[in-house]
């Protein structure tokens, strides 16, 4: 296993998407991550993906109404160098889940927070998740058109917040290292949501606007960098600069529109009122050859082209299975389970999940342990529920 974040332990008590995403990372690169929890059989545990996002780490679940779990809560946070939460701050004030609270418990603490909108301004207090923030924020109603939006399955805006949070986590463990001071970090949906679309918000007085295509279903607005229905499925043309736009006509012996006035800003700059022509030229073509055919063409004209496949066909791909980028995973309730494996290579090799920590199940027992807690303390607190579970 690559310990590039070696002895950093992060305790992670969130709840959503994108927090537990953010900690499966840190500990893709050897942090130790103790998933808290604070329900005995919390509704998140029915969703598959839960196992997947919480493989590797430590399980330990602690009952809040209780007294003594102020202070089981506390010397888990002095053994951290990280916190996550999601919510909304004044929320988790009510168990002293807030920045200052924890502050107080360990000044260098790295406290990251991962709200559904800003901690400050008008949706302070305004509840949602990954969806619907989402939804609020131009993921979904962007991508239909003729005023139908769609819905987008994949959770871009948590993964934008993990991805955000995680690379701002490793900023703020530099800067401890180097004075040994905590940080405050705050990521909101919200703001992930437009940052993994920034390029839609840019805005300007001489930015040109394209009035959007659809045709098949799909945008063909820009002539060579867009999916295309072939005689036997669908392939994406990645043919993004002028070159590939040269290539393409020489090849289906086009030469015509490299000089055609219409056109001669090609790919990106022509203008919307020829779009339309230019996708009548091109979709009658594609469709009277299959992929195979396409496939070949493209690559002996050296222009980027992909089958659009689907996750079954990616499973089995000749790339992935020589990259081992799936692999089996054992898991305590779903049993050998295929999974996307870590995916980053350091000198080489590539990360490992964790092989010591169980996927499902409690490990409050040995952390309690390690924190100091006797035996007889340890199971009083397993048999008055202060605890739920033990290890399994």
């Amino acid at each position: 296993m690559i310990n590039v974040l070696n002895d950093i332990v992060i305790l992670d008590a969130s709840k959503g998407i994108a927090g537990p995403y953010c900690s499966m990372l840190l500990q893709n690169m050897g942090a130790r991550v103790i998933k808290l929890e604070f329900e005995q059989y919390p509704e998140a545990r029915n969703d598959v993906r839960y196992q997947l996002w919480n493989r590797g780490k430590e399980q330990f679940c602690l009952n809040l109404e209780k007294p003594d779990s102020k202070s089981i809560l506390s010397q888990l946070i002095n053994l951290s160098d990280v916190i996550i939460l999601d919510g909304i701050e004044s929320e988790l004030s009510k168990n002293e889940f807030d920045y200052e609270s924890i502050r107080n418990l360990k000044e260098n603490i790295i406290y990251t927070i991962i709200p559904p909108f800003s901690s400050t301004g008008p949706y302070k207090e305004r509840h949602g998740n990954e969806y619907s923030v989402g939804a609020a924020f131009g993921l979904m109603g962007d991508q239909g058109d003729d005023g139908i939006p769609e819905f987008v399955r994949v959770p871009t805006a948590a993964y934008g917040a993990a991805f955000n949070c995680s690379y701002h986590i490793t900023a703020a463990l530099l800067w401890k290292e180097l004075y040994n001071e905590g940080k405050k970090i705050e990521i909101s949906l919200s703001h992930s949501a437009m940052v993994m679309q920034s390029a839609q918000f840019m805005t300007g007085m001489n930015l040109p606007t394209r009035k959007p295509i659809i045709r098949d279903g799909i945008r063909a607005g820009v002539p060579i960098y867009r999916l295309f229905k072939a005689k036997d499925g669908w392939f994406f043309l990645a043919g993004g600069n002028p070159s590939f736009w040269n290539k393409l006509c020489m090849g289906l012996e086009l030469e015509e529109l490299v000089i055609d006035e219409r056109f001669i800003d090609a790919p990106w700059g022509i203008p919307s009122e020829y779009h339309l022509e230019l996708a009548e030229i091109f979709e009658p073509i594609f469709k009277e050859k299959t992929l195979e055919y396409w496939e070949q063409f493209m690559k002996l004209t050296d222009i980027p082209f992909a089958k659009v496949g689907t996750k079954s066909e990616y499973i089995t791909h000749e790339q992935m299975s020589h990259n081992k980028t799936i692999e089996s995973v054992k898991n305590n309730n779903l049993g050998n389970t295929k999974q996307i494996s870590n995916i980053v290579y350091f000198d080489g090799a590539k990360t490992e999940i964790n092989p010591l920590v169980k996927p499902t199940g409690y490990d409050n027992y040995n952390i309690l342990t390690e924190i100091g807690y006797t035996q007889q303390e340890i199971t009083r607190f397993i048999d008055t529920d202060i605890c739920y579970g033990n290890n399994e």
